[in-house]
């Protein structure tokens, strides 16, 4: 954990803290011209982005074999969601709360070890990301640290957006040259 992070135990509950607050703000349906002119991201964070603690919640509970996971996901996979689905606030929210308004959905853990699964929740909202992209990218490092010290179910990560600019530069694609 790095230094900045700070590590409580409490019975089956781990939680992880920043210790100095990120700034969040709203991500969907952005300007994507905001990729090339990140000063007015910059702006529109400084008018509407919130100081907040971030915090991850890991829970152990009894181990759900991958059978009963991948079951679980199917049926979670096909509620619809959309940038105008919205979820009642509360303090954490799982990697995918923006389908628990569904009375079929139903809250799937990350990761498992040999004797138990665990549930991941933060106190990011899903449509939220984080400024500026190096507070982003510190997270996100802490995020891969934890997918290295557990199974994972589902090595999909795509939700798992801390930023709405790129933490890794744009990989462009050579054109080819025809000889």
């Amino acid at each position: 954990m790095p230094a900045t992070w700070e590590l409580a135990e409490i019975g089956n509950e781990v939680m992880i803290r920043r210790q100095s607050p990120i700034t969040r703000y709203g991500c969907v349906g952005l300007d994507l011209g905001w990729i090339h002119h990140p000063e007015l991201l910059d702006q529109f964070v400084q008018e509407a982005g919130v100081s907040a603690d971030y915090k991850i919640r890991m829970r152990r509970a009894t181990k759900l074999d991958t059978a009963e996971y991948a079951r679980l996901l199917a049926i979670n996979e096909q509620i619809p969601v959309n940038k105008s689905t919205v979820i009642p606030p509360r303090e954490f929210y799982e990697g995918d709360a923006m389908r628990s308004f569904d009375p079929k959905y139903r809250e799937l853990p990350e990761y498992y070890d040999d004797t138990s699964s665990i549930y991941v929740e933060t106190t990011l909202h899903p449509w939220e990301c984080i400024h500026p992209v190096s507070t982003a990218k510190e997270v996100e490092n802490v995020w891969k640290d934890l997918d290295s010290m557990f199974h994972q179910y589902s090595n999909n990560n795509s939700g798992r957006r801390f930023s709405f600019l790129p933490t890794e530069p744009l990989k462009l694609k050579e054109p080819e040259v025809s000889k």
